[in-house]
């Protein structure tokens, strides 16, 4: 009995442990939005091209709704146009907790970095950009971000041009953001 007790013991006291070895660290989309009010959004326009031709192919608003000091709660409504058809897709809501467990750096894609001016709807905006390449069998896809910590959520524009097996290019920009800091 005693050995199945330390034997327990001893097991509590590892998954603890590696439990609680997991560092936390502040989450950088927690503190973008936690700078803006609640009710500050974001919209986003969708454009496709294939085969030459431009259509927006739908519409995204981010809302803040909730914010407090362990969460904020980010609701997404969503518009998709295809086939000359409107299909308003169902509210989500996403949380991003203030702390989250850290991750291991060099898990993470290598990526190519710079700074630049992008220029969307809603005007000219100084960001960062970053752009990853993949290849998944036939598929291959180069995207690319450009984001600015005075938007919420960061994102300004994304660009993710498919070459192969059928080349295509998905854009999304930044249209409009109401609300401040």
């Amino acid at each position: 009995m005693r050995i199945v007790t330390f034997i327990l013991l001893v097991f509590i006291c590892l998954f603890s442990c590696t439990t609680f070895a997991q560092e936390k660290v502040s989450n950088p989309i927690y503190e973008n939005w936690a700078k803006f009010k609640v009710g500050t959004t974001t919209k986003y326009q969708q454009e496709a091209e294939k085969n030459g031709k431009k259509t927006v192919s739908g519409e995204m608003i981010y809302k803040l709704v909730e914010l407090d000091s362990e969460k904020v709660v980010v609701e997404i409504s969503q518009t998709l146009y295809q086939n000359g058809k409107k299909t308003e897709l169902p509210i989500a809501k996403n949380q991003f907790m203030a702390k989250v467990i850290k991750r291991n750096e060099q898990l993470l894609p290598t990526l190519k970095k710079s700074d630049e001016e992008v220029e969307v709807p809603y005007g000219k905006i100084k960001c960062r950009a970053i752009e990853t390449s993949n290849k998944w069998g036939e598929y291959s896809m180069v995207s690319k971000t450009w984001t600015n910590s005075d938007i919420p959520g960061f994102l300004v524009k994304q660009t993710t041009d498919m070459e192969t097996p059928e080349k295509s290019i998905t854009t999304i920009s930044l249209v409009q953001m109401t609300g401040k800091k």
